[in-house]
């Protein structure tokens, strides 16, 4: 059975703080078919990297608005 490649979304935010980046980091790990995310707070656009199964883009763009942050998807 042929496996499907993960999908990896970037996207710029406004997070700035490091509590702040942890806390929703530990928010997506919980949504299903995440593999893994980081924040790259020392970048000026403080990149969100998000690995997943399938693609959750509106899922993390929500969820960083819910929170008051900004959130755009750089693509390719």
């Amino acid at each position: 059975m042929k496996s499907q490649n993960p999908i990896i979304s970037v996207y710029a935010t406004s997070v700035t703080k490091r509590k702040a980046s942890e806390l929703i980091i530990n928010e997506i790990g919980l949504i299903d078919g995440v593999l893994s995310c980081n924040f790259d707070l020392e970048d000026c656009d403080k990149i969100l990297r998000v690995v997943s199964k399938i693609d959750i883009s509106e899922v993390i763009r929500e969820l960083l608005i819910s929170k008051g942050f900004k959130c755009v998807e750089l693509m390719d």
